[in-house]
């Protein structure tokens, strides 16, 4: 890790974390945990619910194909969250309602209990659009979080609903102009924000910024490669995973309100990095840790993503490469041991002209043309 100055504020933020079974705290992130525990703000997304064998899930769910169930039982994760020095987490995705309202009300009272502040979900809209505020370093954050990956029946808060806090999109597919004569071509794929959604986000970011000076949000949203091997009839390990337009449409929406940072996740790998207007989208952090878990069939490389924030407000962006054991603990990797998953990443963001550089022990991330001198250190 990169010293950095006293004045300088480190933003740490890792992908999704399930923990279903009882693990050692210590074991739990690896040899990450130095690194979540080194920073002012931290952040994760907990990709589950957290309550007993006796609430009963959600009926359909699974059919619907959102991913299933995931249960957590309370104790291991807010252990491991506290150790870590997590400040907030994100519970606004996919898995948020599985258990229904009793399932939500003890994931809060459990994230409550730990003193763990929770932005994404309440008992209704305006809980779970509520963003979470945090003090560092003379500097306050505003930390929102949504998701566009849900039930819509089920999940979405309401005036007097518990749920999540949705900005919602929509799907259309362009037939391929060779179609014609080379069957079984692909369809172009379109997908665009929902308008009314994208007004209550950008108020939401507007408020936020009013009363902090970072605000940062948690978006869960995006495609995954076992999903599309599934729809195209192909093996995961050659399955495209890629930013669909809607998720850049709702980033750019978003730091054009006022947000400084996005960090997203639900593809379960890595996705492209971009600085738009200087400003980082992480558009997938990928998986972290599933400690303790038998889930075995999961994507094992992602990154932590980190900002660092300097007293005139300039950014230096940074991953450092994660491999996820067998045992699903993540354990960060040096620039030589990621080397290939750094040249993956920078695939990943050509797009965006977003390169990548090693110094020290970080990969800074940097748009083509520009410096990687700031903040000072």
């Amino acid at each position: 890790m990169s010293k950095k100055s006293d004045s300088t504020l480190r933003i740490v933020m890792v992908g999704d974390v399930i923990i279903t079974e009882a693990i050692d705290p210590e074991i739990a992130f690896g040899n990450t945990l130095p690194i979540l525990q080194n920073g002012d703000i931290t952040l994760a997304n907990v990709e589950g619910v957290i309550c007993d064998e006796s609430v009963s899930s959600l009926p359909g769910k699974t059919e619907s194909g959102s991913g299933g169930h995931v249960r957590m039982p309370s104790g291991p994760i807010e252990n491991i969250l506290k150790l870590a020095n997590v400040n907030a987490v994100s519970t606004a995705n996919n898995h948020t309602m599985d258990f229904g309202k009793e399932g939500l009300i003890q994931t809060l009272n459990a994230l409550d209990k730990a003193k763990i502040p929770h932005a994404g979900s309440g008992m209704n809209i305006n809980d779970a659009h509520k963003p979470v505020y945090l003090e560092s370093k003379g500097r306050r954050i505003g930390f929102l979080s949504y998701t566009s990956c849900y039930v819509p029946l089920t999940f979405p808060a309401g005036e007097n609903k518990p749920g999540c806090a949705v900005v919602n999109a929509q799907t259309a597919y362009e037939a391929s102009y060779n179609a014609p004569y080379q069957p079984g071509s692909i369809p172009r794929i379109i997908s665009w924000a929902n308008p009314e959604h994208l007004e209550v986000m950008k108020e939401d970011v507007r408020k936020a910024k009013i009363n902090s000076d970072i605000v940062i949000i948690s978006w869960h949203w995006g495609q995954t490669a076992r999903g599309n091997a599934r729809s195209l009839g192909v093996p995961v390990e050659i399955a495209p995973c890629y930013v669909t337009e809607y998720q850049e449409e709702m980033a750019h929406t978003a730091i054009d309100a006022g947000a400084d940072i996005i960090m997203g996740h639900h593809p379960h790998e890595p996705q492209g990095i971009e600085i738009y207007k200087g400003k980082p989208i992480f558009y997938s952090l990928g998986n972290f840790s599933f400690g303790g878990t038998a889930i075995r069939s999961i994507e094992r490389d992602s990154c932590i993503a980190q900002v660092d924030i300097d007293s005139l407000g300039r950014k230096r962006v940074s991953i450092l490469p994660i491999r996820i054991s067998s045992e699903n603990i993540p354990h960060v990797l040096t620039p030589r041991q990621g080397k290939s998953l750094i040249q993956y990443y920078g695939i990943l963001s050509r797009k965006y002209q977003t390169i990548f550089k090693t110094v020290g022990k970080e990969v800074v991330a940097k748009k083509i043309n520009t410096k990687i001198e700031a903040p000072v250190y």
